[in-house]
């Protein structure tokens, strides 16, 4: 119970963390644009959408800043939400307009069904920030469910044929 307790704490500032930063940004004179440009992809530098990941494989968030947006003095976060809305992971990339993250403790955190990833950015520029959201779903692969639905018919026919037998 803690521990969830603790989690959703850590969202709750987070989230708060995300919205300050966004009002603060804009009333200063700055501009606010969505990141149009996000998407997962299956690796570092790799350009081409993926929505569906298999179990031993790891997604990357890709996301392009404006390119007003300058290239100095940029920060990049993003926050990983597992499909029972649990954060996962909080990545910072500095100083960049094209950015690629992935959670570095994938295999230890990674599960089945949707996730979701929120992304912002702060920068020099004129549009000095932006945030967007994007999802995933991970699946597991077919080999698995293909022994899990064997070993299934396995049983039940050895049932089946127990059941004949001792009738």
């Amino acid at each position: 119970m803690n521990k969830k307790l603790f989690m959703g704490l850590a969202v709750l500032v987070f989230s708060l963390a995300l919205v300050a930063g966004t009002a603060f940004a804009a009333g200063s004179g700055g501009k606010t644009i969505d990141i149009s440009t996000i998407y997962m992809v299956d690796s570092e530098g790799s350009t081409t959408q993926q929505d569906i990941f298999g179990w031993n494989d790891t997604p990357w968030l890709y996301f392009e800043l404006p390119s007003d947006a300058g290239s100095n003095n940029i920060v990049a976060e993003s926050w990983w939400y597992d499909a029972d809305d649990v954060l996962q992971g909080h990545l910072v990339s500095y100083d960049t307009s094209t950015i690629w993250q992935t959670l570095g403790d994938w295999d230890n955190v990674k599960s089945l069904d949707g996730w979701t990833v929120t992304a912002k950015y702060t920068a020099t520029g004129p549009n000095t920030n932006g945030a967007g959201s994007t999802g995933f779903t991970v699946t597991p692969e077919p080999i698995s469910t293909i022994l899990f639905l064997t070993g299934g018919a396995t049983l039940g026919i050895r049932r089946f044929w127990k059941k004949r037998m001792s009738a």
